[in-house]
């Protein structure tokens, strides 16, 4: 079997809206609109560098609302760069951009092979040589069913790398079924962005779904991108994760516990930066979460927050902060504690009685005049050193845990 080096992705999400930020700048406006078109970008060079055999695109191009045309065009004009460069690409269709939402006018680049609605066999060359059989399918329409399972064969020779190219494969109703045992026994099945009442990905069985090339929310945080896939002579894929997009967003925990109040916007600009610094590059979009114990509420979240936009205010890359949230919880000094709390009545009477009987040493008079016989267990040691250690336990749990606040506690 030869060796092959292919590109699998999907999710490019092309003119899609953003979603989740409250009241974005207008260059940050401006800078999340072109994101994915950047990761777009990202991608064709990155084919240009690396020389892939060939490119899976598993759909995901744009979303059917409002079926882009900007978003088509841009996507058929970024696909004759990558064909111009002598890469061949294979592209399924899902069901946020079926065929029967493009263009009727599009013509697709020589060297671009657009999935059918049936899978059929494909064979990839390079040179004379067959270096992969791919069997793929796209969806037709958002209304109709998609390919299943069953529609995908398995290959009749074994001397070739085969993959299985679709969007997405639905589950199977019965919950006693394994769904991913129905796929035909191919060595890589490339699919789009897992979606409910879909087949998982399963990396052990080589099946990958690959998510969106650029994340346009706050819960997609971490890298998105894009898989590099290498086989061996043996039919075994390796593929590797390669980041694609251009803006990362996350959402970052600041520990201010014992941090004071001048301090509070150098230990949230420090966490800020460390997060731009993993981001490789690109800009960061985030979300602030502040934890642990403090003295004193946290200033006025407004002007904080404004202040600390100020304190990381970049050319580029750049970092928005997009809202604070407070998970701090307030723990008065010791000294306050003490100010602010009294006993109540239950330990007021043990104190009195527990310094009387200890100081003297009256511990038999105590034990004469109630029953020990549920306060005692085990070897029943009913001793006055034994009364002695209960009693100083039970004073010791009562300040711990019957102090009660406040002044006015009767």
């Amino acid at each position: 079997m030869r060796r092959t080096r292919f590109i699998h992705v999907a999710g490019f999400r092309l003119d899609s809206p953003y979603s989740g930020l409250r009241n974005p700048s207008a260059a940050v406006d401006e800078r999340l609109r072109t994101a994915p078109f950047d990761a777009f970008r990202n991608l064709q060079a990155l084919c240009k560098s690396e020389s892939p055999d060939f490119r899976l695109i598993a759909g995901g191009v744009f979303d059917l609302v409002d079926r882009s045309i900007h978003a088509q065009l841009a996507f058929r004009d970024g696909l004759a760069a990558i064909a111009d460069a002598g890469v061949p690409v294979y592209l399924a269709h899902g069901p946020e951009d079926p065929a029967a939402a493009w263009l009727p006018t599009i013509n697709w680049p020589d060297g671009v092979h657009v999935m059918g609605a049936r899978p059929e066999w494909i064979a990839i060359t390079r040179g004379d040589e067959t270096i992969a059989l791919l069997q793929g399918a796209s969806r037709q329409s958002s209304t109709l069913p998609g390919p299943s399972a069953s529609d995908f064969i398995a290959a009749s020779s074994t001397d070739a790398f085969t993959i299985g190219l679709v969007n997405q494969i639905p589950l199977e109703d019965d919950d006693d079924v394994d769904s991913q045992e129905s796929l035909s026994g191919l060595h890589y099945w490339a699919f789009g962005p897992t979606q409910e009442g879909s087949l998982p990905s399963d990396p052990a069985r080589r099946i990958l779904s690959a998510g969106a090339i650029q994340a346009l929310s706050p819960i997609e945080t971490g890298a998105h991108g894009c898989y590099i896939v290498e086989t061996d002579e043996a039919g075994r894929a390796g593929p590797s994760f390669v980041a694609l997009d251009s803006v990362r967003w996350e959402h970052l925990a600041v520990d201010v516990s014992g941090v004071t109040a001048e301090d509070l916007i150098p230990t949230a600009r420090h966490v800020v930066i460390d997060a731009l610094a993993q981001a490789d590059g690109r800009d960061l979009t985030c979300s602030l979460a502040f934890t642990g114990a403090v003295q004193s509420s946290l200033p006025n979240d407004a002007k904080l927050l404004d202040d600390l936009r100020d304190s990381v205010l970049f050319e580029r890359p750049w970092a928005w902060i997009d809202r604070i949230e407070n998970h701090t919880v307030t723990q008065p000094s010791a000294a306050a504690s003490a100010k602010e709390s009294k006993p109540g009545p239950l330990l007021s009477t043990l104190q009195t009685h527990y310094e009387s009987i200890v100081e003297n040493d009256s511990v038999e008079e105590l034990l004469s005049s109630i029953s020990t016989s549920n306060l005692v267990s085990g070897d029943n040691d009913n001793s006055p050193e034994a009364m002695s250690r209960i009693l100083r336990t039970a004073h010791a749990l009562a300040v711990e845990h019957l102090t009660i606040p406040g002044d006015d506690q009767q």
